[in-house]
């Protein structure tokens, strides 16, 4: 096995998480509940800052009595778990809070612009001549400021949405997203077919949002430039504005103090967002979720480099094609990447296939670990675990250990599980490409045999 430098493999890096959907005109968005946060703190002004850590701070104490008096018992809750300095927080002076968040947003940004003084004139570049948001023909377009040291061209950001209104059947009605930034490329292409919602067409949707519901005087300009179309309603993805009684107050310092002072990743702090469920998701999220029109899923950086065999990547990559052409043909359809193993010592990224009629889903998972193999679930019921109570009983359920167990010793069982990316409850099977309960007869390349083998060997010393 000859192994000389590092290679590229098909193995993912995880960039964000977030909501998925694939819009009437055919494009697929992804809405990470960050890029709204961070809207939303740049949208905010300094008073609302120390208003939302006052409501942080009763909201965490109030959590602590009752977790010491027992009332309060999910081990999930809160999502953000605080430690040694960070704890010290909830009973410091708001006034210190701010300036220590402040600060470390300068730190992490080289500026201030994430925290502007004069709100939506400060956030969002105004000329009534030229680029003044606009709302008409379904458009909204505008320029957005960047939270990060960045001048010329690149001081603010050009975002276009099409259709920022709910659908009449209450869903989001979004049809089209383009931004300028690499915040919003997919997978690291920009692509019009595919788009993520980052931090510039969050807050020129929150802008419209508040135009159309706010009282606040500064909009008039903005909401001057609104068509007067009654029926038109702003879609929102979260529950996250000043304007929306729903609005979890603190949430926004939680995220702050997650991102900027435990330094946190923006793929785990969007997941631990996600697991507030129907507490954070707007009803016409809450919707699409149910109805299968939505999912959670993971937008990667760049493919891992590692010290490998490259004839073993090359072979790799080839099944791993080959597979996927036979998918295709039998209907079913690129989803994005997920997350399987979760919460085990195994979790990582796979490719997600899904059947036409979306009850039937088959994820390819390869790292450095494990060699290509493929995972089959089928959904055995339509109901969806928006905040995670089925996913507890699931696992307290599973006397056999076989959730937390080694991904090969599972080979040849069912067993069931709730499925990260559609979280529902599921028939799952994990089958190696080649072997007999393999749904295609493929054959299989020498060198990816002999690591199934190795493979199975480290599986069976740990059952």
């Amino acid at each position: 096995m000859a192994i000389e430098s590092k290679i590229e493999t098909p193995e993912p890096i995880p960039r964000i998480y977030g909501l998925g959907t694939r819009t009437s005109a055919g494009v697929h968005v992804v809405y990470p509940p960050s890029a709204f946060m961070t809207a939303a703190v740049q949208l905010a002004t300094s008073g609302e800052l120390e208003r939302d850590i006052e409501g942080w701070q009763r909201y965490r104490n109030e959590l602590n009595k009752r977790t010491v008096e027992g009332k309060h018992k999910r081990s999930d809750s809160p999502v953000f778990k605080l430690t040694g300095k960070l704890a010290k927080l909830v009973d410091e002076d708001p006034k210190k809070v701010k300036e220590i968040l402040l600060e470390a947003i300068v730190r992490r940004e080289e500026a201030m612009n994430l925290w502007v003084k004069d709100r939506y004139e400060g956030a969002i570049q105004y000329d009534p001549k030229t680029e003044s948001p606009y709302y008409g023909i379904l458009h909204l377009t505008g320029r957005v400021a960047s939270k990060s040291n960045a001048r010329g061209r690149n001081a603010f950001r050009k975002v276009s949405i099409s259709n920022p209104n709910l659908t009449t059947e209450g869903m989001l009605g979004i049809r089209e997203l383009n931004c300028d930034c690499e915040d919003a490329y997919y997978n690291g292409i920009k692509d019009k077919l595919n788009a993520v919602f980052c931090h510039h067409s969050a807050a020129l949707q929150l802008l419209y949002y508040a135009a159309v519901n706010g009282n606040d005087k500064e909009l008039v300009r903005f909401r001057e430039k609104l068509i007067d179309k009654p029926e038109d309603i702003p879609a929102l993805p979260f529950n996250i504005t000043h304007q929306n009684s729903r609005a979890i107050a603190y949430l926004n310092i939680e995220f702050l103090i997650a991102r900027y002072l435990g330094k946190g990743n923006l793929f785990q702090i969007n997941r631990k967002l996600s697991r507030l469920g129907y507490l954070l998701f707007s009803p016409a999220v809450n919707t699409m979720l149910r109805e299968g029109r939505m999912w959670f899923e993971v937008v990667r950086q760049e493919l891992r480099d590692v010290k490998e065999d490259p004839r073993y990547i090359r072979d790799t990559i080839g099944l791993m094609s080959r597979i996927s052409e036979e998918l295709k043909g039998e209907g079913y359809r690129r989803k994005g990447y997920c997350v399987e193993y979760e919460g085990t010592p195994y979790e990582t990224l796979a490719r997600r296939w899904t059947s036409e009629d979306g009850n039937c889903s088959i994820s390819l998972v390869y790292n450095k670990d494990l060699p290509l193999h493929y995972i089959h679930k089928e959904a055995l019921d339509l109901e969806v675990d928006l905040y995670g109570d089925r996913k507890i009983t699931v696992i307290e359920n599973d006397k056999t250990g076989i959730i937390d167990s080694h991904p090969y010793y599972r080979l040849g069982k069912n067993y069931r599980e709730i499925d990260d990316m559609t979280r529902r409850l599921c028939r799952t099977r994990v089958i190696l490409p080649g072997s007999r309960s393999a749904k295609h007869r493929i054959v299989v390349p020498t060198s990816i045999d002999k690591r199934y083998r190795s493979t199975i060997a480290i599986a069976s010393k740990k059952a």
